[in-house]
């Protein structure tokens, strides 16, 4: 028998407090004026109020992290997150002096639109499953959307990296790339070698994940059998 099961029982009060810290947050950042429909000069980031701004932070850091210990809470979360992101962006459409958090526009709103809509996908897909057989004995194994919530945030920091690495590599003792303008060739070739490696790393992980889901059919057909 294989199902998706929470890790933990369900836990109301956590819900009751994620959500609490979520309009908190949303709340710290209204008053500390981080976000404006008319912000027609560029200039909101005047009238920030810093300590509602970490406050707002830290609260919503707080109510992932308590999230993260039960299912309906993570997901709720997750929700509100997805609600915030996609709200960015249509502020971001219909308004263009919109301003939130020193992004202005429908670009500044896909700034923190995306990460956002990254977090709240990575908090709404399931993410472990028990697989038993009679014996009730059985083990946890990542599912198909965790891995892929998994690859997503892994994905960023693996591009960064295979760049940076690239581009340390082909500019090494040219003392030009250190320097404004267009005079470092070697930088195009790092960024060449920075975009193959990034496609070679999701090159194996499709390969890899094919693998697993061609054994996966077999052993699944051999067991009807």
């Amino acid at each position: 028998m294989t199902g998706v099961i929470a890790l933990t029982p369900r836990r109301p009060a956590l819900t009751v407090a994620v959500l609490g810290l979520l309009a908190g947050s949303l709340a710290l950042l209204a008053l500390g004026h981080f976000f404006s429909w008319n912000d027609v000069e560029g200039s909101q980031y005047t009238s920030w109020n810093y300590g509602m701004g970490d406050l707002a932070g830290l609260g919503a850091s707080v109510a992932v992290v308590v999230s993260l210990f039960d299912r309906a809470a993570r997901r709720l979360c997750g929700a509100v997150v997805g609600a915030v992101a996609v709200g960015l962006v249509v502020a971001g459409a219909v308004a263009p002096a919109f301003s939130f958090v020193g992004s202005e526009g429908l670009g500044g709103a896909l700034a923190w639109g995306i990460p956002l809509a990254m977090a709240a996908f990575v908090l709404l897909t399931p993410r472990w499953r028990r697989t038993s057989w009679g014996s009730g004995r059985g083990w946890w194994r990542l599912t198909g959307w965790g891995r892929c919530s998994l690859y997503l945030l892994l994905f960023f920091p693996t591009a960064w990296a295979c760049f940076a690495v690239a581009l340390a590599i082909t500019t090494a003792g040219h003392r030009e790339c250190g320097e404004p303008g267009d005079a470092c060739l070697e930088a195009y070739d790092g960024w060449f070698l920075g975009a193959a490696a990034v496609a070679v790393v999701v090159l194996v992980v499709v390969v890899a994940e094919l693998a697993a889901l061609v054994r996966r059919l077999r052993r699944r057909h051999a067991r009807r059998l």
